[in-house]
């Protein structure tokens, strides 16, 4: 009735083609303690019904289900995992994408992880299970969705920090680009802050004020890789980008009259992270962790842990990187037009509290622009 009603306009809905994609309980690692082989069959059977039944009403829309064991939040452990990809294949159950929460970030808060989880899954989940072009969503990523906070004035400050928000959630978007994942929706609090379950705190987009709402960083951020993907939307080589944090993106528009490149510096204070496991130690089931529960660096030890709870994740082992850039050289080579052709050069920064300020604006002539550098303003943020 759903599917009717929103793709084909059934029930004078007046609703057409409005919908993509169903997710199908992503969130099963909360049940992991409590799952067997016939609950494994009852969940199947239900995914199963639900599919056939979206399908048969439209062909336009799918279902996705179940999550990415591959190191990442909200999955069910193996077997079943492997066992459900495997039969929806075996058993002809329609699957439009698997789908997961790349959530468990608090373990290390590295944007790269993206591509780490997502070819590790489809290269030992997916393709195995005879479904190698299967599409990934991940259909939810923030920083931290748990209640738990640094507790050192200095870490909470910086886990506060719109700039950090911004550019972790722009590093994962920018990163995602070079993976087999399809599609990463950021999970952007409730536009003004807010809490979901657990009263875990999400970072928001804007800030309330008399006049209208006013865009943070993490707003601005969005905005220039939206312009980035629509104005110039065929890519360009652009070498620079690394594990450690920094990112790079280059496109050229269509009539080859405008090139953007976006760099986004992300840096971490690893006191935060050091801070929230600190403070999670007690309510870990040891058994059902790795030993030590730390690593020497204070982050938590291996790739999976339970909660006294019962609530089990995976993530990936969480790492130190080493992201130190104060400056950034760019060197610009192949411009698509003539050594005569002038152009108009232009920096926009979103960094500290400013957002989307045109930091530079010069003309030039040629198709080079040789070593043009520029410092960094803080550890956290972007320029475009």
């Amino acid at each position: 009735m759903v599917t009717d009603r929103y793709m084909n306009g059934a029930y004078d809905s007046g609703f057409y083609n409005a919908i993509e994609l169903f997710e199908f309980f992503p969130e099963t690692d909360l049940v992991r303690a409590s799952f067997s082989n016939e609950t494994y069959e009852r969940y199947f059977s239900y995914f199963a019904a639900f599919s056939l039944a979206v399908t048969n009403a439209s062909d336009a829309v799918g279902v996705a289900a179940w999550g990415d064991p591959a190191n990442t939040n909200y999955t069910v452990s193996d077997p079943y995992v492997r066992r459900f990809y495997n039969d929806c294949h075996n058993r002809n159950v329609p699957i439009k994408a698997a789908s997961f929460h790349f959530t468990s970030t608090q373990f290390s808060f590295d944007p790269y992880d993206i591509i780490r989880v997502t070819d590790k899954f489809r290269a030992e989940v997916l393709v195995p299970a005879g479904l190698p072009d299967l599409p990934i969503w991940a259909t939810e990523f923030e920083p931290a969705p748990f209640p738990i906070l640094p507790t050192s004035t200095k870490a909470l400050q910086a886990f506060n920090d719109p700039a950090f928000f911004a550019s972790f959630t722009l590093g994962v978007s920018m990163f995602a680009q070079d993976t087999s994942v399809d599609q990463v929706l950021p999970w952007p609090g409730f536009g003004y802050n807010g809490t979901g379950a657990g009263d875990q705190p999400f970072k928001g987009s804007f800030n309330r004020s008399s006049s209208g709402p006013i865009p943070l960083n993490v707003a601005k951020a969005w905005f220039l890789q939206g312009k980035l993907v629509t104005d110039t939307k065929n890519r360009m080589n652009v070498f620079g980008s690394s594990e450690d944090g920094f990112a790079a993106l280059a496109g050229i528009s269509d009539d080859r009259t405008k090139v953007q490149i976006l760099l986004n510096n992300y840096q971490f204070d690893f006191d935060i992270a050091t801070e929230i496991t600190t403070q999670m130690i007690p309510i870990l089931n040891t058994s059902a962790s790795a030993s030590p529960l730390l690593q020497d660096n204070g982050l938590l030890n291996g790739e999976s842990t339970c909660f006294i709870s019962g609530a089990c994740m995976t993530f990936p082992k969480a790492t130190v990187r080493n992201n130190t850039s104060i400056a950034y050289r760019l060197h610009i080579t192949g411009l698509p037009w003539q050594e005569t052709d002038t152009y108009e050069l232009q920096v926009q920064r979103v960094a500290n509290g400013v957002t989307n300020s045109t930091y530079l604006s010069k003309n030039g002539k040629g198709h080079n622009i040789s070593q043009f550098s520029m410092k960094y303003s803080q550890m956290h943020w972007g320029d475009h």
